[in-house]
């Protein structure tokens, strides 16, 4: 249930629950790794970008409130670095790898398997417009994923602050070079653990057994990557109802629901679910948005595949909680990552949980109310 919102954004009396006031600040040292890293959907090519007004359709100021704040001190040793979230008494995230695993997100790759265990999720279009998403397994790794795509030039980029295993059906050799410079280990999809799954059709059949992967390699990087986590919902703009329209032929929305804890997620209209037939739900939504540059090679249709600026700054707008925080991204260098400010220069912290980063072109839109 979507707390009664329709599928299209309309107006809404909803308000935004109050939370429990809980600031964790994360700036660990994790013991990571990285492995596995290529071909294109089929689409209609895109060869314009659309220029239109980023805005809210609804400009009202939601003013949080919250419950009092908690007694217990938080021992961020204990809290998964990715999402915030409570260590339970049977997990250790201290030497636990981290593997990023490349998704499609064209039509006839749906539904996934393995996507809602995910601590973070960063969604970009390829050629044609059609999506893909890197997937960022921590605190949760699933047996099996799939089914799995070709990395292309942004992902050694947004990867890089993770020195995770990186898995994938491979790609161009400059891109797969760049991924050794910045994945312990990189696999084309034919190493082991990959296999083809029956019952669908190629190349939209492709999964991995993640325990394979996790053999080939071992534990050889620290690395520190803080992120800010917040119980407390923070002043903003109402936000109940998002549409990114994140490519000339493809539009990721999201509908909040307290019911769920957050932002359910749709691929256009249509629910996106798991193999298991849970809808995917986000905690926080950040909308990247990023200058698109030509890699200067074309698909099979003609289509221009794309790339995106994704170290530098540009501006930014975090969704949570109900909520809209507008501001702006910075990475410094390769090896940072994200960190989101908002007006006044200060972090904007996210909802402990499951985060999708949106890399949207510059001149797309995002519409709230």
């Amino acid at each position: 249930m979507v707390d009664g919102l329709p599928l299209k954004p309309g107006p809404s009396n909803h308000l935004v629950e109050p939370t429990l006031k809980r600031s964790i600040l994360f700036s660990l040292t994790l013991c990571l790794v990285a492995a596995s890293c290529g071909g294109g959907d089929n689409a209609t090519a895109e060869t314009t970008l659309v220029s239109t007004t980023t805005r809210p359709k609804s400009a009202t100021t939601v003013i949080a409130t919250t419950l009092a704040p908690t007694t217990t001190q938080q021992d961020p040793a204990r809290l998964w670095p990715l999402t915030g979230l409570d260590v339970q008494a049977d997990e250790e995230p201290a030497g636990q790898e981290v593997l990023i695993a490349k998704f499609s997100n064209a039509p006839n790759a749906r539904p996934q398997l393995g996507l809602g265990a995910a601590d973070i999720l960063m969604e970009a279009a390829v050629e044609g417009g059609v999506l893909r998403i890197l997937a960022v397994f921590h605190s949760s790794i699933p047996e099996t994923i799939g089914p799995l795509r070709s990395a292309r030039e942004v992902d050694p980029k947004l990867i890089e602050p993770f020195d995770a295993f990186f898995a994938s059906s491979g790609g161009q050799p400059t891109v797969l070079s760049r991924l050794r410079q910045v994945a312990t280990l990189v696999s084309d999809g034919s190493g082991p653990g990959f296999f083809r799954q029956s019952g669908r059709s190629a190349p939209y059949n492709l999964f991995l057994q993640t325990e394979e992967t996790f053999g080939l390699a071992e534990l050889s990087t620290e690395l520190e990557l803080p992120l800010v986590f917040d119980y407390e919902v923070p002043d903003g703009v109402r936000a109940l109802s998002v549409e990114i329209d994140i490519s000339r032929f493809a539009t990721t929305n999201y509908r909040y629901s307290s019911q769920d804890g957050g932002y359910l997620r749709f691929n256009g209209e249509a629910p996106h679910e798991t193999i298991e037939g849970e809808q995917l739900v986000a905690q926080s939504v950040v909308a990247v948005f990023a200058e698109q540059i030509s890699t200067g090679r074309f698909d099979g249709a003609g289509a221009p595949v794309p790339d995106f600026e994704v170290i530098g700054s540009g501006d930014v707008i975090v969704f949570r909680d109900g909520v809209a925080i507008e501001g702006v991204w910075e990475r410094g260098q390769g090896s940072d990552f994200f960190r989101l400010f908002d007006a006044n220069g200060d972090i904007i912290a996210l909802a402990p949980g499951q985060t999708w980063f949106e890399i949207i072109p510059v001149g797309r839109s995002v519409d709230w109310q």
